[in-house]
């Protein structure tokens, strides 16, 4: 697991694409799937305890 300091760090170097995430979230239609990059980018934050991205 990663230490509080290393979380923090790994989420500072992923500001970008919490950014892209949160525009790309936008701009999906009603019921429409997000695709897999994103997918995966979720499931990583997840593993490694990150904060989720809205």
């Amino acid at each position: 697991m990663l230490t509080k300091i290393e979380k923090e760090l790994l989420e500072e170097c992923m500001d970008d694409l919490y950014a892209d995430y949160s525009d790309y979230k936008k701009s999906l239609k009603p019921g429409e799937e997000m695709n897999a990059t994103y997918k995966t980018f979720i499931s990583i934050t997840k593993k490694l305890g990150l904060s989720q991205p809205k």
